[in-house]
């Protein structure tokens, strides 16, 4: 192998052991709190792809997550209503977020709403999401400055805020009606917080996920099963420690982002996810995420035609 092929492969094994390590010390500590599975959509966004996908600086990054982090647990501790409810709430929130902070971060959606999802209330989920951010834009600097990645400056947006209105309202009213279905079928998977997040980047008519739906879907359906398949496989069947487990699941999603030559962040949170299931919720999981995101990503895939119908107002320019 070249020197230059080393360099190039930097970026993946730095991003498979992030998340290794990730599990690693959620295992060691007995903390499962620790484990965020949007630090694998961060890695594949940040590390990983040749460049970033987010309009985002790495001050907003780390604010936008602390925030989205806080709010999660928030809800869970202080806010009596129906998990549905809480979860529409504040995906309303973190949308309103990303319009005031005038970036694309759409990660935080899901920090915000994992937490609601899968009741967690302790003060670790945030210290954790805020450390490991702050590692993966730390990274993300170095690999810039030794011109692994492609650097991207950001340039604050200047919304149309009337489309954003209306895009954020019509994924909004697509994330209750499969939240009602999820809800009433006990389906939960259907409304995974990466899901939400993959709802809501292909819904941006700038995004250049929405042109290429077919990998993008079969990334996310293959990372289900990889996820929840290899855990429950490895250390279910085999009696695997969950760090292996977690090892082999992470170099399957780079070998699948490598082939399908699409490194989409929300599949990488879609393959971890998993590991903060109790095992009888695994077997059905990637058939969940399958029609969940089939729902979510059509509406949002109509959501990008409509925008594009409407012209190109919405578009966000540089301030």
């Amino acid at each position: 192998m070249t020197e230059n092929k080393k360099e190039v492969m930097l970026p993946w094994l730095l991003a498979w052991l992030m998340v290794d390590a990730m599990v690693g010390v959620a295992v060691t500590t007995g903390e499962k709190e620790i484990i965020f599975p949007e630090i694998a959509a961060l890695v594949l966004g940040g590390w990983v792809a040749g460049r970033q996908p987010w309009e985002v600086n790495r001050t907003k990054q780390v604010l936008l997550m602390t925030i989205g982090s806080l709010m999660g647990i928030g809800f869970v501790r202080f806010v009596p209503f129906p998990k549905l409810a809480c979860i529409l709430l504040a995906f309303s929130m973190a949308s309103v977020l990303l319009i005031a902070f005038k970036c694309t971060f759409l990660p935080v959606l899901s920090a915000c709403i994992l937490p609601i999802l899968l009741g967690v209330s302790s003060l670790v989920y945030p210290a954790a999401v805020i450390t490991m951010t702050l590692v993966v834009a730390m990274v993300q600097k170095r690999l810039e400055a030794h011109e692994l990645r492609e650097i991207k400056g950001h340039v604050p947006c200047s919304f149309n805020y009337r489309w954003e209105a209306v895009r954020f309202a019509l994924l909004f009213a697509t994330l209750a009606a499969v939240g009602a279905l999820a809800l009433g079928r006990g389906w939960t998977f259907l409304t995974a917080p990466p899901l939400i997040v993959g709802m809501a980047e292909l819904s941006d008519p700038e995004s250049p996920s929405g042109s290429r739906w077919p990998r993008v879907f079969g990334m996310v359906v293959v990372c289900a099963a990889i996820g929840a398949w290899g855990r429950l496989g490895l250390t279910g069947a085999l009696g695997a420690p969950e760090i292996v487990s977690a090892a082999v699941v992470m170099a399957c999603v780079l070998v699948a982002a490598w082939g399908l030559k699409t490194p989409f962040p929300p599949a990488g949170a879609i393959a971890l996810l998993p590991f903060l299931l109790e095992p009888d919720a695994l077997l059905w999981y990637p058939l969940q995420v399958t029609v969940g995101f089939a729902l979510m990503g059509g509406a949002a895939l109509g959501v990008r035609a409509l925008g594009n119908r409407c012209g190109r107002d919405h578009k966000k320019k540089p301030e």
